[in-house]
């Protein structure tokens, strides 16, 4: 796509019907910056959504440049329900703007939330997701803090996480793939082996397949480099750092209300008489590393209390909007007007049409 090969950008790779990668749970989302392949996921079914839609050759000579390729209905009711003005290029403040790259995040912690995935796991298993619009820019600013994270480390362009260690030098050729829980070594041959793999690294599947275990089946009878090796390790660090994130958006939404992330009156009366005494407090080092780490969850009898234990973040307020309407509450979701998606992925009905 022409789109990832002009600039920079931001793709959102998707499939259409979860089931058809025989997982579980809905895990067909990644992020990426290149054009990738259709059969991404198992089974195949990528459809690669990019963030920017640049011009071409002939209106570059208009002055003409990138611009987001989002529904602008989304927008308008992002615009609305946070009380927050959208900016057309890279990321807004927070505070008084948003821009293409904050609703990328936001919709990327939202679709690794656990909870979202079980709670519309029916609709997922046969359709695109759709994504909630949330009524509170403070839990927006928290899920795009989160979401860009995600989106760095599946990029691979941070190093949180421990990354195993690779202690034995040798030929580094890549023989027989063995995991060995006990041990948490992951052996490429009868000698060598990385240590400090958990067995949830190991295990954790993206699209049908386990990438620590993938990854090196795929370099069998092959011999890795010291860049394979460091890239190997970076990617266990990743693997295992991403479902304590995960965790951390089921554990922020939690702390803002819960699903389907609108707000009622009550909670909202309270994050508003919380607010003064939140932002003129000054906390130590230790206090904000405290909260920060903080595992506990919501409080139904000490709301107050749980919320400022937990919590971390500013808060602003806009107008509640009503909750969705009808037997399940899935709201409209993210549509790409540029989107080439495969008719194998996707039907005429469904195809996002240019406006």
């Amino acid at each position: 796509m022409r789109h990832m090969l002009a600039g920079p950008n931001l793709g959102l790779c998707i499939g259409r019907a979860g089931q058809v990668i025989g997982s579980d749970t809905w895990e067909i989302v990644f992020a990426s910056k290149f054009p990738s392949d259709f059969n991404l996921f198992r089974r195949g079914g990528n459809c690669l959504f990019p963030l920017y839609i640049y011009p071409a050759e002939k209106e570059k000579k208009f002055g003409r440049t990138r611009t987001p390729n989002l529904n602008p209905k989304f927008i308008e009711a992002v615009e609305k329900a946070t009380a927050l003005n959208f900016i057309p290029d890279g990321p807004g403040n927070l505070k008084t703007t948003f821009g293409p790259e904050n609703v990328f995040h936001y919709l990327y912690a939202v679709l690794h939330s656990p909870e979202y995935r079980r709670r519309y796991a029916d609709f997922l298993k046969s359709d695109f997701p759709r994504v909630p619009v949330t009524n509170c820019a403070a839990l927006f600013e928290a899920l795009t803090a989160l979401g860009k994270r995600l989106t760095a480390l599946h990029l691979m362009e941070t190093d949180e996480g421990e990354a195993p260690v690779f202690p034995v030098a040798e030929d580094n050729r890549v023989e027989k793939v063995i995991y060995a829980p006990s041990q948490k070594r992951v052996w490429i041959n009868g000698k060598q082996y990385f240590d400090g793999v958990v067995q949830q690294t190991w295990e954790f599947t993206i699209g049908g397949y386990q990438p620590a275990e993938k990854w090196l089946k795929d370099r069998k009878k092959r011999t890795l480099s010291y860049d394979d090796i460091s890239h190997y390790r970076r990617l266990c660090a990743a693997l295992a750092e991403t479902p304590r994130i995960m965790a951390k958006v089921d554990k922020t939404i939690d702390a803002y209300g819960g699903w389907p992330l609108v707000q009622d009156d009550y909670l909202r009366g309270l994050y508003q008489t919380m607010r003064e005494e939140w932002t003129s407090r000054r906390f130590t080092g230790n206090e904000l590393a405290s909260l920060k780490d903080s595992e506990l969850l919501w409080n139904e009898k000490e709301p107050a209390d749980s919320f400022l234990r937990c919590s971390l973040f500013t808060f602003s307020y806009a107008p509640p909007i009503p909750s969705p309407s009808g037997p399940t509450p899935f709201p409209r979701d993210f549509a790409s007007r540029d989107a080439r998606a495969p008719r194998a992925a996707c039907s005429r009905r469904s195809q996002p049409r240019r406006t």
